[in-house]
């Protein structure tokens, strides 16, 4: 049996030749079963569409023809649109507008639009793709960032530190002189030299500050080609500007050293077969990329990057999730110093172990800077305070959740979760870091937002970690 025509009907947004593009059965062609269950997979991964059905029409008068009927049900909100305040665990309160769009102008661009403002950190991406560049298998995609992070502002550190000096120096050169004229007046000045000294420890940088301002500004351009249905090869290449400043210790950090003009060359193989792109509930998505950070720069190093995901519906509506990150440095000497410091790997936070504060967990290194100060000023934990986190050249973490439906009408999801990973410098399994936790996520028209409880299986009080941590953020899981 041939295939006559093929009619799409329920695309009120959505052109035609978004669709047709992922139809794998052609008109003229002989029928094929497997070709048309291919076809509907690759319309359903888009994520644009809620169902897809194709299914063969007889022709009258024709037992060797049949017409194919492809009906699809669009999603409503192949895009978010978020503008509010919120909070965050690592940058504070915060104002925020986002736009994305998975599907703009029914031609299936995609196209983004994030800015963030708070104390701590300003934010602006722009980016736009096109995966079918065109309308051919090419890709063709671009962005712009502007960055300003400076997560705990470095004009106040160590600032109540100045007031003490200045009264511990008052007060003893009065009791140098001729003392006080009374015992009352005495320990008033010295109660009032303790207080400016406590106040002064409060205004030491928190133990997990990573320890300098940064500023960035830089644009990319990602080109690429579909080499099947699931798998693709991009090359992303970006240049940018970045200024380290505000140092809380030269040594430790040297800010000149990772400031300057950077141009990393990325290429990237990735591998896709879920069932949704946006939401997905079985399927395999894996990812590899090799980044040189060299050319045109004082920079040279390589960084190798491997992601793996694995989705599979268990029964009913419950859906396994596995998340699988490795990543590391490579330098010609096998020398850390060549790679920047404010580019190792730290992990933490909602997008890794969510047990944790963001960018807590890795490699620390002793100031000397800070520990001569917590010294000076009488701290009660000069070790623990001047041990700062600043990064190991590798990183591995898994994320494994059980996501489930609580009110599918009104799409709350509910979700337990186990974390497990760390970042390193050389691998040893007593260093890995784990927690389990809950959380609910709401797939609303205004996006997707994600509220999660973790709690660390061992948590270090001398690193300052708390038995949970809550974490909010609005954006889509793994």
């Amino acid at each position: 049996v041939e295939i006559g025509k093929i009619h799409i009907s329920g695309n009120d947004y959505t052109r035609d030749k978004v669709i047709r593009r992922e139809i794998r059965i052609f008109e003229g062609e002989l029928y094929n079963e497997t070709n048309k269950n291919l076809s509907i997979a690759n319309i359903q991964r888009l994520g644009f569409f809620d169902d897809v059905k194709m299914m063969p029409k007889t022709i009258k008068n024709r037992d060797d023809l049949v017409d194919m009927e492809v009906t699809i049900k669009e999603r409503e909100n192949t895009g978010t649109l978020e503008v509010g305040a919120g909070y965050n665990g690592y940058f504070g309160f915060s104002f925020s507008g986002k736009l994305n769009k998975f599907n703009l102008f029914g031609r299936g661009y995609n196209v983004g639009v994030d800015a963030n403002l708070s104390l701590s950190r300003q934010y602006m991406n722009i980016n736009f793709s096109d995966p079918y560049f065109m309308d051919s298998r090419w890709y063709f995609g671009g962005d712009f960032s502007l960055n300003n992070w400076d997560d705990e502002i470095s004009s106040k550190l160590f600032a109540e530190c100045d007031v003490f000096e200045k009264m511990e120096a008052k007060h003893n050169s009065t009791v140098a002189a001729n003392g006080f004229d009374a015992p009352e007046k005495l320990k008033e000045s010295e109660g009032s030299v303790e207080a400016a000294r406590l106040e002064c420890l409060k205004s030491f940088p928190g133990i997990n500050y990573r320890g300098f301002a940064e500023q960035t500004v830089g644009s990319g351009i990602t080109l690429g080609r579909s080499l099947t249905d699931t798998l693709r090869f991009l090359f992303y290449y970006r240049l940018e500007r970045i200024k380290l400043t505000n140092t809380i210790d030269e040594k430790l950090y040297p800010v000149e050293s990772a400031s300057g003009w950077r141009n990393p060359m990325e290429a990237i193989v990735e591998y896709d077969n879920r069932n949704d792109r946006i939401f997905p509930t079985s399927g395999i998505y894996a990812r590899g990329s090799l980044t040189y950070d060299g050319p045109f720069s004082k920079f040279d190093y390589f960084t190798f990057s491997s992601n793996f995901r694995f989705y599979q519906t268990l029964f009913w509506e419950l859906v396994f999730r596995v998340n699988i990150q490795y990543s590391q440095h490579l330098t010609w000497s096998d020398d850390k110093e060549a790679v920047p410091f404010n580019n190792l790997f730290l992990l933490g936070g909602i997008n890794s172990l969510r047990g944790f504060k963001y960018f807590s967990i890795g490699p620390r290194k002793r100031s000397e800077a800070i520990y001569k100060k917590a010294l000076q000023y009488g701290h009660p934990h000069p070790e623990n305070i001047s041990s700062r986190v600043f990064g190991g050249m590798k990183e591995f973490y898994t994320n494994l959740e059980l996501q489930f439906p609580i009110f599918p009408e009104a799409q709350l999801l509910g979700v337990v979760f186990v974390d497990i990973g760390t970042a390193f410098d050389e691998f040893d399994i007593m260093e890995l870091r784990g927690n389990w936790g809950f959380g609910l996520r709401v797939f609303s028209p205004l996006g997707p937002i994600r509220l999660e409880l973790g709690i660390p299986f061992k948590p270090d009080t001398d690193l300052g970690e708390k038995s949970s941590e809550f974490q909010f953020t609005m954006g889509l899981p793994f």
